[in-house]
């Protein structure tokens, strides 16, 4: 199947959208962080669950359906919510769900927006001899993970494909929550301070002119990961390319087989983030199994910071990698030469 016909983002004719849909808003009472809203299909109804039940970990909780009566099968939209036990990438962890439901992922896209990330997966899946599509935008509400779903048989959805995508690109938090799932801790010295996940654990050392630390899960763990940053004086450290150089090196001497390396493009940071000066990925082959390694680096008032992730591959200890590309993310963004305060 062709995924660019399958999966794309339609713009908009307003006037049309306004014969077409209805903006729906829901507040959900027992947790106002929960309370959406979307531009609803006029052709479809909506159907919300009667009672509340606390939702375990993990489990979503079902907050609203809309399909076409009476029994609104066929296309439908499905909004949901999650609470995360750990800080993980958002976009892994639906990924994650989606392939132990046995569907096949065709798109995962992290959108950086003004009111936070907003993250879109595409699957497909057979189910009972017909091939179901399946769209999803999802956004963070502090240790929730509140989810749109838009799917159809294979057979309908190019001619549901638009007005259910207009569903989904609007659809939005009433009251969102800005805190995180977990307890951040701080740590620092003389160079650099930052803050990790409370499930991390770190140990450093160093003096005013360089200093590093180890970074570790410490709960939960299944094969682990592990984050180093080091931090050194701008005026007395090699090059970017040179320390750089170094860390791949260094994989190597631990009995480590790298692949080719890959420049990856955040545009988050590159615009957020002072001093940044790029990442980089490769795959390893280790005795203990395959696994990533990511590198990125600053440069920022006089302090070169280097971090790098060691981390099972995606799809093996998956957990642990969706914990640990996570924890990096919160490692650079809260990172700053001197103590953190």
């Amino acid at each position: 199947m062709n995924q660019d016909a399958l999966f794309f983002h339609p713009q908009p004719d307003p006037a049309a959208l306004r014969e077409t849909h209805e903006l729906q808003r829901i507040e959900v009472s027992h947790d106002r962080a929960l309370s959406f809203g979307l531009l609803k299909p006029r052709a479809m109804a909506v159907a919300m669950p009667s009672t509340f039940e606390p939702e375990a970990r993990g489990v979503p909780e079902p907050l609203a359906a809309f399909g076409l009566p009476p029994s609104l099968t066929g296309p439908r939209l499905g909004v949901s919510g999650h609470t995360l036990e750990w800080e993980v990438d958002p976009l892994e962890w639906l990924r994650w769900l989606a392939a132990k439901s046995g569907w096949r992922v065709a798109l995962a896209k992290t959108h950086v927006c003004r009111g936070g990330p907003r993250y879109e997966l595409a699957a497909l899946r057979e189910t009972g001899g017909e091939v179901v599509v399946r769209r999803t935008i999802a956004v963070r509400s502090g240790p929730r993970l509140v989810r749109c779903d838009a799917s159809a048989p294979h057979r309908v959805w190019s001619q549901w494909h638009d007005p259910l995508w207009f569903a989904l690109d609007s659809f939005h938090l009433g009251h969102p929550s800005r805190g995180p799932v977990e307890e951040l801790v701080v740590r620092g010295g003389p160079l650099v301070g930052f803050a990790m996940p409370g499930s991390w654990d770190a140990r450093g050392d160093g003096s005013e002119e360089a200093m590093s630390w180890a970074l570790q899960p410490v709960r939960d763990v299944q094969r682990g990961a592990t984050i180093q940053l080091w931090a050194s004086a701008l005026a007395h450290a090699p090059s970017a390319e040179h320390r750089r150089a170094a860390m791949w090196r260094e994989l190597t001497d631990t009995h480590a087989t790298p692949g080719a390396v890959l420049a990856a493009q955040r545009p988050g940071f590159e615009t957020l983030v002072p001093g940044w000066l790029g990442q980089w990925q490769t795959s390893i082959r280790t005795q203990s199994g395959d696994g990533v390694v990511v590198v990125a680096q600053r440069e920022h008032e006089g302090v070169a910071i280097d971090y790098r992730l060691t981390a099972p591959a995606a799809g093996t200890d998956h957990l642990d990698w969706m914990r640990a590309t996570r924890a990096l993310d919160i490692v650079i963004s809260t990172s700053q030469p001197g103590p953190l305060q």
